[in-house]
């Protein structure tokens, strides 16, 4: 009888399409942004709960910027999160005395390569998965971002 009902159960949960359980939603993304000028040096640094690996876009623009032409003004880049923080420096000793805006973004599409495996499968190939009130989008792409200005 226990075998017969062990088979008859098999079957049941076989018809009903039982599969593995989905993975949970994913939480929140939380980012900060913390520049800091020191001696014409910009470091742009902050935390997140994105996974090691994940690859943040920045910028730093001086207020003038537009009028220099961006290469001179205006500095791009990539950085990688590392145990929940994500740092680099940049030498603006260049740029005249302003206000400097800095800008970075977590998203799936970057500029120069691509998220890593783990990250897009997490966060889908356009940042479907991205969720909370700080998720912005930018066309069919999700992404959060953050802006902070430094006066002089």
């Amino acid at each position: 009888m226990g075998v017969l009902r062990t088979l008859v159960i098999g079957v049941l949960l076989a018809s009903l399409g039982c599969t593995a359980p989905l993975p949970p939603p994913t939480a929140p993304v939380s980012l900060t942004l913390d520049p800091v000028m020191t001696n014409r040096r910009l470091t742009i640094t902050g935390t997140t709960n994105l996974p090691d690996g994940a690859i943040l876009m920045y910028e730093a623009r001086h207020e003038n910027w537009r009028l220099a032409g961006e290469p001179v003004w205006l500095r791009a880049g990539q950085t990688a999160v590392k145990d929940g923080t994500y740092a680099d420096r940049l030498n603006v000793s260049r740029w005249p005395e302003g206000t400097i805006e800095v800008w970075v973004a977590f998203q799936a599409v970057l500029l120069e390569g691509t998220q890593p495996p783990d990250v897009t499968a997490r966060y889908g190939p356009m940042g479907e998965g991205l969720t909370g009130d700080d998720v912005t989008r930018d066309g069919p792409m999700r992404r959060i971002e953050r802006t902070v200005s430094l006066a002089p």
